[in-house]
């Protein structure tokens, strides 16, 4: 059972607390030659697929075509879905899997 988690935006912290959408869309339009897109997935400065297209190795967003369907990774290596950039809410949404072991008392009968 996947279990849509908000993670908020640390990495944006760290490279400027004051991002605006306004200032990411001028960064981006200057990078043309940087892709956006990951499937159906906005990816907006200061994340980047391509190298000098995302601000540090932390933005780096993995995308990867080995499914019908593109999927994000976030960071080089990395094995987490990204599902959602939001830079007006400062958050980054990933998709992770929520795993419970359950496991039964052994029954004693008396006789």
């Amino acid at each position: 059972m996947a279990l849509q988690l908000s993670l908020v935006a640390f990495l944006l912290l760290l490279s400027a607390a004051s991002t605006t959408t306004t200032t990411a869309a001028a960064a981006q339009a200057l990078l043309k030659n940087c892709s956006n897109k990951c499937g159906d997935l906005t990816i907006p400065y200061p994340f980047g697929m391509e190298e000098g297209c995302f601000l540090r190795q932390e933005f780096y967003i993995n995308c990867s075509h080995t499914t019908q369907t593109p999927i994000a990774y976030l960071m080089k290596g990395g094995n987490v879905p990204v599902t959602n950039i939001s830079l007006d809410e400062g958050e980054l949404q990933i998709s992770n899997l929520v795993a419970e072991d359950c496991y039964k008392r052994p029954r004693t009968v008396a006789v």
